[in-house]
């Protein structure tokens, strides 16, 4: 009978434990959940309250730095390795539309109601810039319209030139024995 009650009252312990472990678990569980569900909502929260303290209508939003004529003569004297860089500028309200900026660096700059149609946006870095009411037309579709290589020659491929197997020693069509 001393071994029973030892046996018993082991079990007991070990079903206590197992008890208070599965409990603290599901309790953690449900507190974790709960507080990854708040957070969750609070970054939710922050990431559309981010334009509450932005006035839209201050000069640093609204107004240019620099008149067309100057983005021009920068845009001339840009090279290959060096584009026309107006990180951070104000170019707001400008018309710059029918211009290549291709390869000009736009990096944080203030772009609201600029006038862009029709430029050639080819290369350009436009990383965290403001575009707000910006007149894209025609220069997106430019710039995202997939370019091919051009042929060295205005003729058609030979047929030795496709990528079709031709016979066991090789794989490919220009196989010198074939």
């Amino acid at each position: 009978m001393a071994i029973a009650r030892r046996e018993m009252s082991y079990r007991q312990r070990l079903r206590r434990v197992l008890k208070y472990v599965s409990e603290e678990l599901a309790m953690k569980r449900a507190f974790g959940g709960a507080a990854l569900s708040l957070g969750l909502l609070a970054v939710t929260a922050m990431a559309q309250d981010m334009m509450r303290g932005v006035d839209l209508s201050s000069p640093d939003m609204v107004s240019a730095e620099m008149t067309r004529a100057e983005v021009e003569a920068a845009l001339i004297m840009a090279s290959g390795a060096a584009p026309a860089d107006f990180t951070g500028k104000r170019l707001s309200s400008l018309d710059l539309s029918g211009l290549d900026l291709s390869g000009a660096i736009f990096r944080a700059a203030r772009l609201n109601k600029t006038k862009l149609a029709g430029a050639k946006l080819d290369r350009a870095i436009l990383d965290q810039a403001w575009l707000l009411q910006a007149d894209l037309t025609g220069s997106l579709e430019r710039a995202l319209r997939p370019t091919l290589p051009a042929r060295a020659s205005s003729e058609p491929r030979s047929p030795a030139r496709t990528w079709a197997p031709t016979c066991a020693t090789s794989r490919w069509a220009s196989c010198a024995r074939c």
